[in-house]
């Protein structure tokens, strides 16, 4: 079962991410300009890259429900007001909401 989101600051290829969240024991997400990459923690690799976002990541959450943490449902938005939901699994997007900031 996944564990809760952990947030924190850390560096990546050099750059800053803005945001990060923990999905299990295994996987991080890192928000890193206009993508968020997802990481193996155990092999230390990109495993994917979410894409979807034009303009620089500014925040990473996963599901709160049960069900959402099981497969694995994502939220992340960006400085031009732009929101996804999308599955970890696949990076299907299942929702675009754009606040229109």
């Amino acid at each position: 079962m996944p564990s809760s989101p952990s947030m924190y600051h850390t560096q990546l290829s050099g750059s800053y991410c803005r945001c990060h969240a923990k999905f299990g024991e295994e996987t991080l997400l890192a928000g890193q300009g206009p993508e968020v990459k997802v990481f193996s923690l155990s092999g230390g690799e990109i495993v994917g890259t979410f894409a979807q976002h034009k303009s620089e990541v500014t925040c990473i959450t996963l599901g709160s429900d049960p069900v959402d943490k099981k497969s694995g449902l994502v939220a992340s938005s960006s400085k031009d007001g732009a929101v996804f939901v999308w599955r970890l699994a696949n990076f299907e997007v299942l929702q675009e909401i754009s606040t229109g900031l």
